[in-house]
């Protein structure tokens, strides 16, 4: 009886270990994106990498292909399907981003309007308290107000 150890890796060992293995990010496009929109994107690109390849089969003639290629180009629309689902949902993702970067530029600015709408409060009450350094700042902050 031979050990595992000796055993040559069966395909699914194989493929277990692919999945597995850490994926080094090589797409830049996805820097920044949640984790599902990364997992939209890399089925996005498989799909159109076979939908070129469905193009490039179609030049051929059908006697031509073998039964994968035969069984490939028949899940064309099939694939046009996914395709053009896959793409609405991206479009989904990079809608929601824009809404919320453009959430939390606003907040940002409501925040430093804040800020400043408090540091003008504090020169103002400076001044009255006979402060002679805030003079500047509290004309500054009458100014603003």
């Amino acid at each position: 009886r031979l050990s595992a150890a000796f055993l040559p890796p069966s395909p699914l060992d194989k493929r277990v270990r692919q999945l597995s293995a850490p994926m080094a990010d090589t797409d830049p496009t996805d820097d920044g994106l949640n984790p599902m929109a990364k997992i939209v994107n890399k089925r996005l690109r498989l799909v159109k990498k076979k939908m070129q390849k469905i193009d490039a089969l179609s030049t051929k003639s059908a006697d031509a292909l073998n039964p994968e290629q035969a069984a490939l180009l028949a899940s064309k629309p099939v694939l046009q399907q996914l395709l053009d689902e896959l793409s609405g949902i991206v479009a989904a993702f990079e809608q929601e981003e824009a809404a919320e970067a453009a959430r939390e530029k606003k907040e940002a600015k409501e925040r430093r309007r804040a800020a400043g709408k408090d540091k003008s409060i504090d020169a103002a009450k400076d001044a009255k308290d006979g402060r002679e350094d805030a003079a500047p700042a509290a004309k500054q902050a009458e100014q603003s107000v």
